[in-house]
C-alpha cells in the first residue's frame, strides 16, 4: 500500500459539511487568538521553510525560518487577515500568496535602507543587455511551488501519523502502531505480520486485524485534515487526488 493510497480516494460523510476547518482557525485569528495562530504555524512551518528556501535571494534555512517567525509575528501585529475569506479557496495557497506578498515587502524596504545608505539596491526584476532577469530563483516558480506543495503533503501525512500514534498510545496500543507503521505504506523492508506478531506475543491474525484498522483510521485522518483546508466539496477532491499524486511522487 503506497502513501497515496493511504489517503485513499473515499469521501468520509462529514466532507459535505466542511464545518471544523483551518478557515474556523483564521477566524479566530482574526479574533486575535495567539494559540489559533500558533496551530496554523505549527503545521505549515516547514511547507513555508522549503518554499523559501526555493528563493534565489534566502540563503539559509535560518534565514528561511526568521522569514517564517517574521511572517508569525506580521499577522499578529496587523489585521493581516481582515479581508480574508473562506470563499476565496485553499488554505495553502492563500497562505503561500501571502508569504511571498511579505517577503517582497521585506525586500523592498531592506532596499529601501541600501538607498537610504547610499549603497546601491539591488532590483528584483534587474535584467541584463539581452532582457533576461539578473536575480532569478534558484528554481523556477513553478518548481519552488511544487516543493511547497510537496512538503505540504508530507507535513499532512506527518501529521496524521502523530494523531494517529497519539490515539494509539490512549488504548494502549502505541508499540503495535509504530511496529506496523512501515508496513501500512507496503515497505519492502517492513517486518511480516508473523514476525510483528511473534515480537509483540500477539496472533498474526490479532496483527492483520489491527493493520487494516490502521490503515482506515489513517484514511479519515488525512481525508479530515484535507476537508479542513477546502471551502467546499469540489475542492476537496480535486485536493485529496493531488495529495495522492504527491504522495506517490515523493515515495518514487
Amino acid at each position: 500500500m503506497s502513501r497515496g493510497e493511504a489517503a485513499g480516494a473515499s469521501v468520509p460523510a462529514s466532507a459535505k459539511l466542511f464545518n471544523t476547518t483551518h478557515w474556523s482557525i483564521v477566524q479566530r485569528a482574526k479574533e486575535e487568538s495567539i494559540t489559533a495562530l500558533g496551530h496554523l504555524f505549527a503545521e505549515y512551518r516547514e511547507p513555508m521553510i522549503v518554499h523559501l528556501l526555493g528563493k534565489h535571494y534566502i540563503h539559509s534555512r535560518d534565514e528561511a525560518e526568521e522569514f517564517v517567525q517574521g511572517f508569525c509575528v506580521h499577522l499578529l501585529k496587523r489585521n493581516f487577515l481582515g479581508n480574508v475569506a473562506q470563499s476565496k479557496g485553499r488554505f495553502r495557497t492563500f497562505l503561500l500568496t501571502s508569504l511571498d506578498h511579505y517577503l517582497h515587502d521585506k525586500l523592498d524596504e531592506a532596499n529601501a535602507l541600501k538607498r537610504g545608505s547610499g549603497r546601491a539596491a539591488v532590483s528584483l526584476d534587474a535584467t541584463d543587455t539581452q532582457g533576461e532577469p539578473l536575480h532569478s530563483p534558484a528554481s523556477s516558480a513553478a518548481s519552488a511551488d511544487l516543493e511547497y506543495d510537496q512538503a505540504w503533503a508530507c507535513a499532512v501525512l506527518g501529521n496524521s501519523l502523530r494523531q494517529l500514534e497519539e490515539e494509539s498510545g490512549a488504548t494502549g496500543h502505541a508499540s503495535l502502531c509504530q511496529a506496523l507503521e512501515p508496513a501500512l505504506y507496503g515497505d519492502e523492508t517492513s517486518p511480516s505480520y508473523r514476525e510483528i506478531a511473534g515480537r509483540l506475543g500477539l496472533t498474526e491474525g490479532a496483527v492483520k486485524t489491527a493493520a487494516h484498522r490502521l490503515r482506515r483510521r489513517l484514511r479519515g485522518l488525512i481525508q479530515e485534515q484535507i476537508m479542513q483546508t477546502v471551502s467546499n466539496e469540489e475542492e476537496y477532491h480535486e485536493e485529496l487526488a493531488y495529495l495522492i499524486k504527491l504522495l506517490g511522487r515523493s515515495r518514487s
